[in-house]
């Protein structure tokens, strides 16, 4: 059984890219007639065509802008399809921005029965889920203590742990799986194995591809709002690194041109002058990207204005961190 479908959804947004600052300002704007330029229409979604079935464990993948985010939103009914038609049967809990509806002033009892509430349960049905609530976020000792006194993680524990207790039938998941500590980490992920066996729909956005491969039962990835491919997680993912790879080896060998003509920016006290630096495979073919695993044949050419008689090449391989 289906429990969402969307149907050629689309949605719009209006960029701003001049702002009137006085209503003066705005005035002389329609007197003069002057150009409307300054709004564009920004499509975040077009043409949306899918369904998510009971018990699924979608992932959705994409880079930043992709839409993913927009379309999480739709489904949590955050934002309207500007076009098409978005059918959901079920209710529904969103971890997209935890601790979101939390007053800073108020304590953590309060702010559970502030956001249940905002959810949509009943006093009693809090009631009756508080103190697995207050157990599951592990706050017994400081539930009665203002949430602006809290450390980030007890904040982001505590709305991690009033999303995932009102029994959804559709979880949504923006990149919140890394809450809290280990032991934390670990009881999450237990609740979402529970989810499964339980037969719940949930729907993972992420950037961890490894997180979309493991829990996934299907995924798809967004390009510029559109669905570019859809499959087996392992098989969608290894599409988009794919793809990644080759605009990766496009900007590596642009930036290696522009990096060879300008040969003045030089440092070192000039005996020897490296020309060229290039990577190669086991065919001999210039690449950039390599997997784990992959044969890698450096190429280093150099010219030696005087002669040295023991030369000695260093190679460093540095991450981002």
């Amino acid at each position: 059984m289906n429990v969402i479908e969307f149907s050629n959804v689309g949605k719009k947004f209006r960029l701003f890219h001049e702002k009137e600052q006085t209503l003066k300002g705005y005035f002389l704007r329609k007197v003069r007639k002057e150009s409307s330029k300054r709004v564009e229409e920004f499509w975040a979604l077009k043409d949306l065509t899918f369904a998510v079935q009971q018990g699924e464990i979608l992932g959705i993948i994409g880079e930043n802008g992709s839409g993913k985010s927009t379309l999480l939103k739709l489904i949590g009914g955050i934002l309207r399809p500007t076009e098409g038609k978005l059918e959901i049967e079920g209710n529904i809990t969103g971890l997209l921005e935890l601790g979101s509806g939390f007053h800073p002033d108020l304590t953590g009892r309060e702010n559970i029965y502030l956001n249940a509430s905002i959810i949509g349960l009943k006093k009693k049905e809090i009631d009756e889920k508080f103190e697995e609530i207050v157990r599951f976020a592990e706050l017994e000792k400081f539930i009665d203590t203002p949430v602006k006194n809290y450390s980030s993680g007890m904040y982001v524990r505590l709305g991690f742990a009033v999303a995932i207790n009102i029994n959804p039938d559709i979880v949504l998941v923006d990149e919140v799986l890394a809450v809290g500590d280990e032991a934390f980490q670990k009881k999450c992920m237990e609740k979402f194995n529970q989810f499964r066996k339980e037969n719940k729909t949930i729907i993972i956005v992420s950037h961890g591809l490894d997180t979309i491969k493991d829990l996934c039962t299907r995924a798809i990835w967004l390009d510029a709002g559109k669905v570019k491919a859809e499959g087996p997680p392992a098989m969608v993912v290894n599409q988009y690194l794919e793809e990644v790879a080759e605009r990766e080896e496009r900007e590596f060998k642009y930036r290696s041109d522009q990096i060879r003509k300008q040969t003045k920016k030089r440092w070192g006290s000039g005996e020897v002058e490296i020309r060229d630096l290039t990577f190669h495979d086991k065919s001999l073919e210039e690449k950039a990207t390599f997997h784990t695993g992959d044969k890698l044949f450096i190429k280093l050419t150099y010219f030696a204005n005087q002669e040295i008689s023991n030369p000695v090449f260093g190679i460093g391989f540095f991450r981002d961190d």
